[in-house]
């Protein structure tokens, strides 16, 4: 996968990025995560903000349709795992599921052993 930047003239960032991925599997799973933590994301903020501009229109939380705004969309849209992505990474938003409101079958079975809050 990392032969081809071997071949052609290679930019000094995507030289790195090849370094990174020689290293031990611990040290690249490290550098693989490392976006997840909060400072990392401050300080590639316009690295996010850029890629969301290009992005816009997956991002927009309405559509319009014949003039009006689509609720569903919306809602669609608030429940979906939106993830962001730039070369390197990506990083999701998980909405935290909760039980449906209405479950009768775990009702009638008693409450606790079958998973009750």
């Amino acid at each position: 996968k990392w032969r081809r930047w071997k071949k052609r003239g290679s930019s000094w960032r995507k030289r790195r990025k090849a370094r990174y991925y020689r290293k031990s599997l611990a040290q690249r799973r490290k550098y693989k995560w490392r976006w997840w933590s909060k400072s990392w994301r401050s300080k590639h903020k316009k690295k996010y903000a850029k890629w969301k501009r290009g992005h816009a229109r997956r991002w927009r939380r309405y559509r319009k349709k014949g003039g009006k705004w689509r609720r569903s969309y919306k809602k669609r849209w608030s429940r979906r795992v939106k993830t962001f992505r730039t070369r390197i990474v990506r990083w999701k938003i998980v909405r935290v599921k909760r039980k449906a409101s209405g479950a009768p079958s775990l009702r009638m079975r008693g409450g606790e052993e079958a998973g009750g809050e």
